[in-house]
């Protein structure tokens, strides 16, 4: 079994989701519904981002085999919610 860590994308200029592969993130990338462009210097937060729970998840994966601890799998969602102010 191996995990797989697929980032997904939201673009606020289309409203499009999309799903990128790992190889996209080494590279310009762009909305392939409206071709905006994500600027370079998020592109590789990003990239690190995700190279960073990748990790995460392998180290979850070897520490459950070799040391029998409980197996977790970490992905990140992402959502706006509006809140409303507390009156008090």
């Amino acid at each position: 079994m191996a995990y797989l860590t697929i980032p997904s994308l939201k673009c606020f200029q289309c409203g499009n989701s999309f799903t990128i592969s790992e190889d996209q993130l080494n590279s310009e990338l762009r909305c392939p519904f409206c071709r905006s462009k994500m600027d370079e210097e998020s592109r590789k937060d990003l990239k690190d981002a995700v190279l960073h729970l990748k990790d995460i998840n392998y180290h979850f994966k070897k520490f459950h085999a070799e040391r029998e601890e409980t197996l977790f799998q970490a992905s990140v969602n992402a959502m706006e919610v509006h809140l409303t102010p507390d009156k008090n």
